[in-house]
């Protein structure tokens, strides 16, 4: 008797454990909806829909060019400022690829921002982004948010200040 409660406690344990993982290609679609809204914010300067995508978290993450931010509401500012010391031109995702884990995605990729700074010329800032997606509240939200832009090569040699 008591064998047979043991296995049935340890069986139950292990099933609770094992939950199935979602189909990847749902999950793909869903991350690809999440960029479209991303996208469609980031060019019209709305931080209301550029936030939607991000998990409403104090553990929230992003890493970006300017600085490290960690909570939601950090995350917010850093948009709100961004947008406000510039006028967008063009935002476009060239490159992205998504991979599905069991409680989790990655996506990874390249990207296109033209803007301009007011009274300065318009500038084309290729960069490169790795993200981390989670299913929370039935939404998959980005929780981890990193950007970053390549530095410029080193000018030729010999055309550098002398010391």
């Amino acid at each position: 008797m008591i064998r047979s409660v043991i296995a049935t406690l340890f069986s139950v344990m292990v099933f609770a454990g094992c939950q199935p993982m979602e189909n990847p290609a749902v999950v793909k679609n869903a991350i690809e909806e999440q960029n479209k809204i991303f996208v469609d914010a980031f060019n019209k300067e709305d931080v209301a829909g550029v936030m939607s995508v991000y998990w409403n978290s104090p553990e929230l993450v992003a890493y970006y060019p300017d600085g490290n931010y960690k909570g939601y509401e950090s995350v917010k500012r850093s948009w709100e400022s961004f947008f406000q010391s510039i006028e967008m031109k063009k935002f476009e995702v060239t490159e992205d690829h998504v991979v599905v884990g069991r409680d989790f995605a990655y996506e990874y990729g390249t990207f296109e921002l033209v803007f301009q700074v007011p009274g300065g010329p318009v500038v084309e800032a290729p960069g490169r982004y790795l993200e981390i997606w989670e299913k929370k509240e039935g939404k998959w939200v980005l929780i981890v948010d990193h950007a970053s832009s390549p530095l410029p090569p080193p000018p030729p040699p010999g055309t550098g200040s002398a010391s």
